[in-house]
């Protein structure tokens, strides 16, 4: 929701499907900051703002990997 905050999680998952968290080094951009914006909070990982109603993808980069996915923020 435009308004609405939410708390960002990055694992990495190994072949083996262990896994190891990440959250406090991911790197974390949006696609469209305007809509949703990711905020870094050094040492806590991010979070994400919605500001807008759209559609976002955010990435979220660490250990040499990177994954992504698509936000939607919804009027309120």
């Amino acid at each position: 929701m435009v308004g609405g905050v939410v708390s960002l999680e990055a694992r990495l998952v190994f072949s083996d499907l262990s896994g190891l968290d990440v959250t406090e080094d991911a790197i974390w951009t949006s696609s469209a900051p305007e809509v949703a914006l990711v905020e870094a909070r050094p040492g806590a990982g991010g979070r994400l703002v919605g500001l807008a109603p759209g559609a976002a993808r955010l990435f979220a980069s660490a250990g040499g990997k990177v994954a992504s996915t698509t936000v939607t923020v919804l009027d309120g």
